[in-house]
């Protein structure tokens, strides 16, 4: 109590949508400038607080950066770009650019699908969960790594936001956005939807270690 906020960032412009990897002590995040959504990594010891200079990921005139997730292992980073025109997941392998000052090469994992946003990794790594529209709805999908295949695993007629994994990686929960906001629980197995909440205003809802 009574501790004061102390910014991390010095870059001047907006900080947005922070993600932290404590395997790799980085914060990745969008900054936001000039009207430029460019994607960031800060180096960050929760014991010294930032170290280093922020490390510019990704930029590109006339697109915009969203939703930096790492990998759980922190090797990783996977985000959302409409530099080609749509929104769309790409990963960076962080290794493979350690230590250069050029921009890491994307891969652009999701190609069965358009319009992906949301990206969230599974505890276990092989899965990525992700959103994307279905005849103009908002749909949970997921990506194995290991098969390099999607499915979709929610149908209704509802919008979907914000998947998140369980520790276990057998679970996702997402809220609704279209006509109330409640909080729902599916399983990758039986792609079953169960409905935790009913009072119309919950979101962004996260999996407790």
């Amino acid at each position: 109590p009574g501790q004061k906020a102390k910014p991390i960032v010095k870059l001047r412009g907006n900080h947005l949508l922070a993600a932290v990897s404590n395997k790799t002590n980085c914060i990745a995040y969008i900054w936001d400038a000039a009207s430029r959504a460019e994607l960031y990594i800060q180096p960050f010891s929760p014991s010294h607080g930032a170290f280093k200079k922020p490390i510019q990921l990704f930029a590109k005139n006339g697109s915009v950066q969203a939703s930096p997730t790492f990998h759980p292992n922190g090797t990783k980073l996977a985000f959302v770009s409409d530099q080609s025109g749509s929104t769309d997941i790409y990963l960076i392998d962080l290794l493979k650019n350690k230590g250069k000052k050029s921009l890491p090469k994307l891969q652009h994992i999701i190609t069965k699908t358009k319009n992906n946003t949301s990206p969230c990794f599974s505890a276990c790594g092989r899965i990525l969960a992700y959103l994307s529209k279905v005849n103009g709805i908002r749909q949970v999908w997921i990506y194995n790594f290991e098969s390099k295949e999607s499915k979709q695993i929610t149908f209704d007629a509802q919008n979907k936001e914000s998947p998140c994994f369980s520790p276990c990686s057998q679970y996702i929960l997402y809220n609704t956005s279209s006509n109330e906001h409640n909080i729902f629980l599916i399983g990758l197995e039986s792609k079953q939807a169960i409905q935790l909440t009913n009072k119309g205003d919950c979101q962004y809802a996260v999996f407790l270690d």
